[in-house]
């Protein structure tokens, strides 16, 4: 009576996934085929977005004049320039306050075993 207790125990803790494999495996596979059909529409909606503003800009670039399409062109080259070039100056400022901050943390600790290694020489 008491290891049946013990083995009903045991089985309590185990994760949902140890439990039911199956059942398991079957969500799984139920949310992957609902992931994948959202994501196929919501490319969908993306492409018949960006196919419906390049065919209104079309239009409206038919009626401008070429110089005002030059710069607008050209302010909007500038603009993707900065917004990239924060993105990557992030980036690289990141890195480098990560590598900062390991070498502080690790510089006690290599302290320490120059220091032993002296020691025991």
């Amino acid at each position: 009576m008491m290891s049946r207790d013990k083995a009903n125990k045991a089985m309590d803790k185990s994760t949902f996934s140890k439990r039911h494999p199956k059942l398991n495996t079957l969500i799984g596979l139920i949310l992957l085929v609902v992931i994948c059909i959202l994501s196929l529409w919501f490319v969908k909606v993306l492409y018949n977005i960006a196919m419906n503003g390049i065919l209104k800009l079309s239009a409206i670039a038919s009626n401008l004049d070429a110089v005002v399409i030059v710069a607008l062109i050209t302010g909007l080259v500038s603009i993707v320039g900065v917004i990239i070039s924060s993105i990557i100056s992030k980036i690289v400022d990141y890195q480098k306050n990560r590598q900062e901050y390991l070498a502080h943390k690790r510089e006690k600790p290599y302290g320490e075993f120059v220091e032993m290694i002296y020691k025991i020489q």
